[in-house]
Parts: structure tokens; C-alpha cells; sequence
């Protein structure tokens, strides 16, 4: 600064001063947050909430720009009131239906002749869930592994059961019938030439023999006439 006048001794005075850039504060608030965490469920928002005051003058900070990245895609936070700042993230289309999904999370506050400020926190996607404590991922593991061995057992079940002979099974029968004192149903019982027959005859017929004319037996009248020769076997059982 110079100082002059007519008749007046020359004057200059040397004036120095700092400028310093104004800071301010900041309160974030988040759904399920804790300290750098935010575990939710997959399908459920996550509402983000930045809170600005001027410090020098202990007033709301508007007017400034808040960023938040989440992953690799950038967002704007729209101020809402006066130095509040919002944004809600959906977690729908998070891809955690086979794992959980983790985000890494960077907020960055800038405004003219303010001090720039960052905030970084972590975002963790769970699986979705059918219901509390059950992914839906592992509940139908869950499902599918009982059905198939319920599959499993019931197919056993069928196969072994057409694989006993039929005679076998009327013997059970009956011995049912026996043990519950009821009505015994009627057997027949193959005879050992004609159950031959029933088990090679076709082999033989296929190169040009009859199994039924070397064993003596009717090829028509055959199992009639067995049927009529075993009739005596009636009604019986153990008393």
C-alpha cells in the first residue's frame, strides 16, 4: 500500500494475509450401517443420507455436489432439504442368488473454497431369501436332495417288487391270510415241465423244436389240464 500527497513525505505500509479454506462437517446416515459396514438382504433399498454444516458459520451447506460410487457405476446425491443430501440404491437386480454380493462404496463432498472430503464404507449384498434365515439357493438344494431320495427309494421300491415272481407274491399272500385267520385265496402252482416250457419253450420254437412234444405235454391243452390236475389245492393253511 503507498500513501502520497503533495508537500508529503512518501509512505508505503506492507499489509500480508492468508486466506484459508472454509471446512465443514459431516453425518452420514445409511440403512444397516455399521461403523464401515452395510449388510442387507438381497431386495432391500439402501437409503444413504449426507449431512453438510458449515463450520465457519454453523449453518447448512448447500449448494454442494455429492458423489457416491458404488462398484464401478457413479451417482449424484440430490440435495432434499438444505445441506441434506439423499440417495436410495436398490439391491433387485444384484446378482447374489448363488453368493452374497460385496460393493466397496466411496462418497466424495466437493464445493467452491470448501476443503474436499471423502467417505469409504463397504456394501454386502446377502443372498435372497424365501423366508428370515433361509436362502432361497439352499432351500431348494435342500428340496431337490429330499426328492431325489425319495425318488430313489420309491423307484427300489417299484423295481423290487417287479422283480419278484408272481408265484412268490401269492404265497405271501396267503401266508397273510393265514396270520389274519381270513379266507385263503386259490393257487396254482406251475409244474416243473410246464414251467420248462414257459422258460425255453421259444428258444426251442425259434430253431424248429417243440419242447412241449419231447416233455408229453398239449401245446393247447397244457395248462388247462395243469390248472384241472392242481384244483385239489384249496383252501389251507397252518391252524
Amino acid at each position: 500500500m503507498t500513501l502520497q500527497k503533495d508537500n508529503y513525505e512518501l509512505r508505503t505500509a506492507l499489509i500480508s494475509f492468508t486466506v484459508n479454506i472454509r471446512i465443514f462437517n459431516v453425518e452420514l446416515d445409511a440403512t444397516e450401517l455399521d461403523d464401515d459396514l452395510i449388510t442387507v438382504v438381497h431386495g432391500e433399498d439402501i437409503e444413504f443420507e449426507v449431512t453438510l454444516i458449515d463450520t465457519t458459520r454453523g449453518i447448512p451447506l448447500t449448494g454442494a455436489l455429492v458423489e457416491i460410487e458404488i462398484g464401478d457405476e457413479t451417482y449424484d446425491m440430490k440435495e432434499d432439504t438444505p445441506g441434506v443430501y439423499k440417495y436410495t440404491f436398490e439391491t433387485d437386480d444384484v446378482d447374489a442368488f448363488f453368493t452374497s454380493k460385496t460393493y466397496t462404496v466411496t462418497i466424495t463432498i466437493t464445493k467452491a473454497y470448501f476443503a474436499e472430503d471423502e467417505i469409504e464404507l463397504t456394501i454386502e449384498v446377502t443372498m435372497e431369501e424365501i423366508f428370515d434365515g433361509m436362502p432361497t439357493f439352499y432351500f431348494i438344494m435342500i428340496l431337490s436332495s429330499i426328492c431325489a431320495a425319495i425318488g430313489s427309494i420309491v423307484g427300489y421300491r417299484v423295481i423290487h417288487q417287479a422283480r419278484i415272481p408272481i408265484f412268490v407274491k401269492k404265497v405271501v399272500k396267503v401266508r397273510k391270510a393265514i396270520k389274519s385267520q381270513s379266507k385263503v385265496p386259490k393257487i396254482a402252482v406251475d409244474s416243473r415241465k410246464l414251467a420248462l416250457v414257459k422258460d425255453v419253450g421259444k428258444k426251442w420254437r425259434d430253431i424248429g423244436l417243440s419242447l412241449n412234444k419231447v416233455l408229453g405235454i398239449e401245446e393247447k391243452e397244457s395248462l388247462d389240464s395243469f390248472k384241472a390236475k392242481n384244483s385239489s389245492i384249496q383252501k389251507g393253511g397252518a391252524k
